[in-house]
């Protein structure tokens, strides 16, 4: 969670929210995806298009991959780095 703003956190806490954040894919396309939080599980994902960019970048079951985050113009953003 360090790497939301305060006002992230607080947006994230509402029923069903999502932040926006833009994903550079292992292909170098850019596209928005959605943040959530899974408090049942307390987990934090990525979803809508997420199963659009694993058949973009052919990630299976199993794949590893890392997950950077960072901010341009302060807009949340990450990198996806498929491990080999």
């Amino acid at each position: 969670m360090n790497f939301l703003t305060s006002n992230e956190r607080y947006n994230l806490d509402q029923p069903k929210a999502e932040i926006p954040a833009t994903l550079i894919e292992p292909c170098l396309r850019e596209c928005t995806i959605s943040l959530r939080d899974w408090k049942t599980n307390s987990m934090m994902v990525l979803v809508n298009p997420w199963n659009e960019v694993c058949m973009r970048n052919e990630l299976k079951q199993g794949s590893v991959i890392h997950l950077w985050s960072f901010r341009r113009n302060s807009r949340l953003c990450f990198v996806l780095i498929l491990v080999d």
